[in-house]
């Protein structure tokens, strides 16, 4: 695990989230969030897309699952991306506890199809 101050930071910033309907949700800074390339895939194109047509008022939380003390990006990656080009600090998210990398690609597989 990397040093205990950022797993600390992201424990704070969970602890703070808004609950409802079992989810929590909240702001998470940019470069707290992960993309995992076990199955994510490329987004680049999607990403520019979305930077030409971005309006915050149509864009939805990303869903994110907080395993082992870390932001895990399953749902939002072109999102997340294009936030960043577009010098976004942080993007709301929809957080879920408990779930294994495999269920992460499983949600992921059923979130994008």
């Amino acid at each position: 695990m990397e040093m205990n101050s950022n797993y600390d930071v992201r424990k704070a910033l969970l602890a703070n989230a808004v609950v409802r309907r079992g989810f929590k949700y909240l702001e998470v800074p940019l470069d707290l969030l992960n993309l995992s390339p076990e199955y994510q895939r490329d987004r680049g194109t999607k990403a520019n897309d979305l930077v030409r047509n971005w309006d915050d008022r149509l864009c939805d939380d990303i869903l994110v699952s907080f395993r082992d003390g870390e932001f895990n990006v399953v749902d939002g990656q072109g999102r997340c991306m294009a936030a960043r080009q577009l010098g976004r600090s942080s993007i709301g998210c929809k957080i879920i506890e408990g779930l294994t990398l495999q269920d992460e690609a499983m949600v992921f597989a059923t979130q994008t199809n």
